[in-house]
């Protein structure tokens, strides 16, 4: 081929000395280094941008390239050789937060199954760009309190109470829906919708069903008293059938009539006959007492009907009803003295 080549006149041929070999030793610049070593990297042949970018004195990029050389080696030996895919790794996320390039860093960090600190890393270090990452990665950590906090920070409301579920931080969402409710109008970021109003109904029914299994009534009605609506704290109530809770909770609203019903349906004549008189129906109230004791005396345990008994209560039973008609006609008064 040399020969054929010379015949061509395509190469010259002469004796290699000192002179020729300092005249082809040109050293090369530190701009076409760099030149040299970006289209490297971002051709993905990290092995030899890294060596550029030594050869440029470029440390950052040095250790940058070969961060993302030991992350694609990594990725490269994930299925035949996990152990030594997560090795390699963890070395490319230690050298990627040591340079500062914590985006990198958390994404190996999260790859490694190690969340909590990619979720920190995401949270400290790259902004409010990356909350949602940060909780994510901290709910899968198991940090439910951090993760919640976080999401709230970023007002991702459905989010922020779906992990206060799973993470039965019951009074912290409780704050949270309050937080919101309050500052919506000043705050345009913190616009409810139709699906947020769903979404914090059955959270907090979620919660008022968990304490109600508890056996704990105050905490339940706590949770049942941020509902958005009476109807809807009446309708959940009923549906357990906690009337006596019902009933206390009508009492705090002032809604006596509907407290009154309630009495009725537990067949409390006397606490009935109560609500009555606090919504301004005095007849009526006046009329429940005197029926009760007319049946107790009549139908009490033991009592065959007749003869009546007298009820040890009875005075002041009839003094209440007559205290209660002074409220309405004399005539009725006098009805009910007789």
């Amino acid at each position: 081929m040399i020969d054929y080549w010379k015949k061509k006149c395509l190469v010259q041929v002469r004796q290699l000395d000192d002179s020729l070999a300092q005249a082809m030793q040109v050293a090369s610049s530190t701009e076409e280094w760099r030149s040299r070593e970006i289209k490297l990297y971002h051709a993905n042949k990290y092995g030899m941008a890294t060596l550029c970018f030594e050869r440029a004195g470029d440390t950052y990029w040095e250790q940058r390239s070969k961060a993302a050389g030991l992350k694609a080696i990594a990725d490269r030996m994930r299925m035949s050789n996990p152990g030594e895919a997560n090795s390699i790794l963890k070395e490319a996320a230690e050298i990627f937060d040591a340079i500062g390039k914590a985006d990198s860093a958390a994404r190996c960090f999260s790859d490694l199954g190690e969340y909590e600190r990619a979720a920190r890393i995401y949270f400290e270090k790259c902004g409010d760009g990356e909350l949602e990452r940060a909780a994510e990665c901290f709910t899968l950590a198991g940090c439910y309190d951090d993760a919640a906090e976080v999401y709230a920070k970023g007002n991702f409301f459905l989010e922020c109470l779906s992990v206060c579920s799973k993470g039965k931080l019951f009074d912290r969402g409780l704050q949270y829906i309050d937080y919101w409710k309050r500052h919506a109008e000043q705050n345009s970021s913190l616009i409810r919708g139709e699906d947020i109003h769903m979404m914090e109904h059955e959270f907090l029914e979620s919660c008022a069903l968990h304490y109600h299994r508890m056996k704990d009534s105050r905490s339940m009605i706590k949770f049942v008293k941020a509902f958005r609506s009476i109807l809807l704290m009446r309708n959940f109530l009923k549906s357990l059938g906690s009337l006596d809770e019902l009933i206390l909770l009508e009492d705090q609203f002032g809604n006596y009539l509907e407290a009154a019903e309630i009495a009725q349906l537990k067949g409390d004549i006397l606490l009935q006959s109560d609500y009555l008189g606090k919504a301004g129906e005095f007849k009526e109230a006046s009329m429940h007492v005197l029926f009760y004791v007319l049946a107790s005396s009549l139908w009490s345990s033991g009592s065959k009907g007749w003869p009546m008994k007298k009820l040890a209560q009875n005075e002041a039973l009839l003094t209440k009803a007559k205290s209660v008609a002074k409220n309405e006609t004399a005539d009725f008064y006098e009805l009910v003295c007789t």
